[in-house]
């Protein structure tokens, strides 16, 4: 290699990582060090196995470095020291904190696999195929402290191919992640290639792949079933169940004709392959797996058995029903029904009744009876369509039940056979045992009529807009010309916002531990008193954002997750604190002696504030006039 080139430091560890680095090594890149994963056990024997890269590294005899972290000094300072001009980074999976970003003199860029901003995250590839984009491709683009944010140098578009697969679609963008590297460097190493901005508004996330997201629902419509098996190969494989057992279906696609029967029904079986009925059109099953099996077509699948196959998903033998899942399933239907019959506090029964069950089941009442409350009209317009008679005044826990079992069906990911299962079994545990007939009828009329249930009460406003009908008329006839801005407003999420622990970590580090977990997160601007102006009593001043200002502790958090969920929350690197008690705790200007009387609802989650801030050294001295209270 010529030592003359410029001194570049290559981070990568899959195959998709390869072919870059080939790349450099062919053109005579001066590759000074080469950052890997550390080896991990693979195979059958559990045998330690380098990376992909590593491989080719030591083919090319270039030094590898394999640290678990790149958060230690030593490590950083060793990076720094190699006076290197510039870092590619190709499918690394360790998180580069700032420090490392800002190791080499022209910082850090990455190799990514769409064509940015959509699909920002872990797995663009896949994502893409699932979504049915008709186009992907290759950025090469500057790093920075979020998840894919950064400026963009140059984008090359890819053609998505109706047979397109996540393994061949990885592989070819792989080649073009090569090519596009190779064409950027030369304008970025000497500056004459800039740079541009994404465009915020276009950002989509690319969540990593999880082993869950593989189960088939037949109830979806074939074209999302095809797209879910080719997205899905190699990893981490569409699957069903056939008796019981699993079944990994490697290549399917749908058909434009349709057929009587319930989802995950076998309409035909011959030579091209096995059709099956999905929610909505025939997926035809061309390969497919057996537990234990090697991938056959299915065809020869077909011939090989000694019975007909009839039905996937649904298996032949009853399915396995936990108690405890019924019961936390009944709980939720008794205390949904407490709340609107009886008016009952809905924290007060979660508070009485969670202790029965372990954290999990605890957690699970929680989120059906929060959930099918929050989703009670929508829910209700779907079960009067689906009963045909009305239910008598000792059975109406029944519709509570079955809302229950609606609102597990609409919106959570739990296997529908075991939703349906335990939701029938629940009406004995509520003393209703002749109605499981009914509960299961409903909840399979559901299963099978999705789409035309769900477009019957689209135009509902009840169902729409989630509110309660008679608030619904009263904004109605308040506000005729603004209520729908009005609901609209209340039913978006709310923003999450986060108080960083600056005696464990800095605002910037920790939007990097949520950037690389796919999470986006803004600061919180700085709000300050509005210049000669007073609230309506005028006692108070009025309040104003500062967006040039923000608060060094605060995060906002886009999208709200459970705290347990928050990288770090468990060590104590982040808590959760509204924005408005972190404007407060700011705006306050509390000096060292002062006595502060917190007289929220709930008080205590300004106090981590003023702490964070004494010992920080950033709160004002002590007050020379008498303390305030």
């Amino acid at each position: 290699m010529h030592t003359t080139k410029p001194r570049i430091i290559y981070a990568g560890t899959p195959e998709f990582a390869v072919p870059p680095l080939q790349a450099l090594i062919a053109a005579e890149y001066n590759i000074v060090d080469i950052y890997t994963q550390p080896d991990r056990p693979a195979g059958r024997g559990r045998k330690l196995m380098p990376s992909p890269v590593k491989q080719m590294a030591m083919q090319a005899g270039i030094t590898v470095r394999q640290p678990t972290s790149l958060n230690e000094p030593q490590e950083l300072a060793r990076m720094r020291a190699l006076n290197a001009d510039l870092m590619v980074v190709a499918a690394y999976g360790l998180l580069l904190p700032p420090a490392a970003l800002d190791a080499t003199r022209l910082g850090c860029i990455n190799i990514h696999a769409s064509l940015l901003p959509r699909w920002r995250g872990a797995a663009p590839i896949q994502r893409a195929i699932l979504a049915g984009d008709t186009q992907t491709g290759i950025c090469i683009m500057q790093m920075e402290a979020g998840l894919d944010t950064g400026p963009v140098y140059t984008s090359t578009a890819l053609m998505i191919a109706d047979d397109e697969t996540g393994g061949s679609l990885h592989d070819r963008l792989a080649l073009l992640g090569a090519e596009a590297l190779i064409s950027a460097l030369p304008g970025i190493l000497d500056g004459s290639l800039m740079p541009k901005p994404q465009n915020e508004t276009l950002s989509t996330y690319a969540t990593k792949l999880s082993k869950q997201e593989a189960r088939i629902d037949w109830s979806n419509t074939a074209i999302e079933i095809e797209r879910q098996v080719r997205a899905f190969n190699p990893w981490p494989v569409a699957e069903t169940r056939l008796n019981g057992d699993l079944l990994r279906l490697w290549a399917a696609r749908a058909l434009e004709q349709t057929a009587p029967g319930r989802p995950g029904q076998v309409f035909a079986t011959g030579r091209d392959g096995i059709d099956v009925v999905t929610g909505a059109g025939l997926l035809r099953i061309t390969r497919l797996q057996a537990a234990g099996k090697r991938p056959i077509s299915a065809f020869d699948f077909v011939n090989a058995m000694t019975w007909t196959v009839s039905c996937l998903a649904d298996a032949k033998r009853p399915p396995k029903i936990s108690p405890a899942g019924v019961q936390v399933r009944a709980a939720a239907a008794r205390s949904v029904h407490a709340v609107r019959a009886e008016g009952r506090s809905l924290t007060d029964l979660i508070a009485q009744n969670a202790a029965e069950f372990d954290q999990r089941d605890a957690a699970l009442y929680q989120a059906l009876c929060f959930g099918t409350l929050r989703l009670l009209p929508r829910l209700d317009a779907l079960t009067a369509l689906l009963l045909s008679r009305s239910l008598q005044p000792g059975d109406l826990i029944l519709k509570d039940l079955i809302a229950v079992g609606l609102y597990q069906l609409t919106s959570m990911r739990i296997p529908e056979h075991a939703v349906v299962a335990s939701t029938v079994a629940a009406s004995r545990t509520l003393g209703k045992a002749r109605a499981t007939g009914l509960v299961n009828a409903t909840l399979r009329r559901f299963q099978r009529e999705r789409p035309a249930l769900l477009a019957c009460i689209a135009d509902d406003p009840d169902a729409r807009w989630l509110f309660p009908h008679w608030l619904l008329t009263r904004l109605q006839a308040a506000w005729p010309d603004s209520w729908q801005t009005i609901v609209d407003a209340c039913n978006k999420q709310a923003p999450m916002a986060l108080r960083v622990n600056r005696l464990r970590t800095s605002r910037r580090e920790y939007a990097a531990l949520l950037a690389a977990q796919g999470l986006s997160a803004r600061p919180l601007p700085v709000a300050k008193p509005e210049p000669g102006r007073l609230d309506e009593r005028g006692t108070m001043p009025t309040f104003m954002l500062a967006p040039e200002l923000e608060l060094e502790h605060a995060l906002i958090l886009d999208q709200a997750l459970p705290t347990h969920a928050l990288p770090g929350y468990m060590d104590g690197l982040v808590s959760v604190q509204d924005a408005s008690a972190q404007w407060a705790a700011a705006l306050l200007d509390a000096r060292v002696g002062d006595q502060v009387l917190d007289a929220c609802a709930a008080p205590g989650g300004k106090t981590p504030t003023f702490s964070n801030a004494v010992r920080l050294g950033s709160m004002s001295p002590p007050s020379t006039s008498t303390p305030s209270a």
